[in-house]
């Protein structure tokens, strides 16, 4: 297997008890929680993406694993608290690829930095969705 990684850090113009409630939210709403034994056992399939928690810390962290036909991918978000109303977020992800073909294809894992963008640029959509209700 051929493993990359990146991160990506940025100041966000919000509190960090809103951009937790979001994200967590999120991460809820939308992902597969398994057991860890649900998780380990599947053998996922095309287009398919199962997800794990690996760690929750309420305002600060929140880690997850996710599995598909290609890869294993673990994510972390954490959230430091710079005054009332800013939180530095720092993205990371670090992918094992199945196959050296899936690794290269990915650009090396050059793709990964744009995921994370793109992952930051939902969230704060959603901040902002949050914000004008």
């Amino acid at each position: 297997m051929k493993t990359a990684s990146a991160s990506y850090t940025e100041t966000l113009p919000y509190p960090v008890e809103l951009i937790w409630r979001v994200f967590s939210a999120a991460g809820q709403a939308d992902a597969v929680q398994l057991s860890e034994e649900e998780f380990d056992s599947m053998t996922p399939g095309a287009n398919t993406v199962f997800t794990r928690t690996v760690a929750l810390e309420t305002n600060r962290l929140y880690a997850f694993r996710v599995k598909n036909m290609g890869f294993f991918a673990d994510w972390r978000v954490e959230l430091e608290s710079l005054g009332p109303c800013e939180t530095q977020v720092t993205y990371s992800e670090t992918v094992e690829y199945r196959s050296g073909m899936l690794y290269v294809l990915s650009g090396f894992g050059a793709m990964i930095k744009r995921e994370l963008r793109a992952f930051s640029q939902a969230l704060i959509k959603r901040i902002e969705a949050e914000m004008h209700k």
